[in-house]
């Protein structure tokens, strides 16, 4: 009965412990990165603004080709939405929830009843090029077991969004040289179809 007691008051005590150190871990979580990319703002924009674009250069998207995606119709701009259910990621919905073309797109993130997350991405025209930042942010709530689970999360979204932003960067710089290119072949047609 002693070795009961005792092992009945460890756990306790060490029960009570994790509950007062997950007091100091934060349940907010927030990361974010950000690229330079060699392509102007409306092209970064619309990779981004149309959710179905995303399966080209989303690290989320190529870590698990068996995910199954459902898009809505329009799938681009302020209310468009996809939905995942993944083998390793788990089912969740992103919602556009505000779009500013060319300067901002806000989204909104459901993990299909392990919380939601907010998101952002602002635009900063420099030229030919555009500084994209991508920000998160997710309230883990007060439960001592998911602050414990989710104390890795900044790095890993972190980790995630500097893969996706070079995915982006590269496919962003190539539909920009083939917009440089279908602009010159267009230019030389004008000049062979001027009048003599």
């Amino acid at each position: 009965m002693k070795w009961f007691l005792r092992i009945f008051l460890f756990l306790l005590v060490l029960a009570l412990a994790l509950f007062v150190v997950s007091l100091f871990i934060p349940k907010i979580k927030k990361t974010s990165a950000t690229a330079t990319i060699e392509a102007p703002s409306p092209i970064v924009y619309d990779q981004v603004n149309d959710l179905k674009n995303w399966e080209n250069w989303s690290a989320w998207h190529k870590m698990d080709p068996a995910s199954k995606y459902d898009y809505s119709i329009p799938s681009a701009g302020q209310g468009a939405w996809f939905n995942w259910d993944s083998p390793i990621t788990g089912k969740g919905k992103m919602t556009i929830t505000k779009a500013l073309p060319g300067q901002s797109i806000s989204t909104g993130l459901e993990f299909d009843g392990r919380g939601t997350a907010k998101a952002n991405f602002t635009f900063d025209t420099q030229g030919d090029r555009t500084k994209i930042t991508w920000d998160f942010e997710s309230n883990v709530g007060m439960n001592p077991i998911t602050k414990f689970l989710t104390m890795g999360m900044e790095k890993e979204v972190e980790a995630s969004y500097k893969k996706s932003l070079e995915n982006l960067s590269e496919l962003s710089f190539k539909k920009y040289q083939e917009f440089k290119e279908m602009e010159q072949k267009m230019k030389a047609l004008k000049d062979t179809l001027k009048p003599l």
